[in-house]
């Protein structure tokens, strides 16, 4: 309802994380949920470009109405080159990767 909505303008609503997937089609997803994927690029060699840990959203970086996009924040792997997915390299620079202690959280 319109009217309802309206009376809403201005104001801080919150909608709990369950309810907000629930209204999602099969194909759809939050931004968020991409958080822990691998990000891996696509060509004739695949390669394992590192992981997803975080997310910048656009109202963090533009105070524009309607402009911007939401941002990835990927770790990259440790070694700093790309791995094959799948293959023994991409293992070895997770391993690396765990050894490190490395979590993909924020230094602050």
């Amino acid at each position: 309802d319109r009217d309802v909505a309206a009376k809403l303008r201005g104001h801080q609503v919150f909608v709990r994380d369950d309810e907000r997937k629930q209204k999602l089609e099969h194909d759809e997803y939050l931004v968020e949920d991409l958080v822990g994927l691998q990000v891996v690029h696509i060509g004739p060699d695949e390669a394992l470009v590192g992981d997803v840990v975080g997310v910048i959203t656009r109202d963090q970086i533009c105070t524009v109405d309607g402009l911007g996009n939401d941002l990835l924040e990927v770790r990259l792997n440790p070694d700093g080159q790309y791995a094959m997915a799948g293959t023994a390299a991409a293992a070895e620079a997770a391993e690396a990767g765990a050894r490190a202690g490395d979590t993909g959280g924020d230094d602050e």
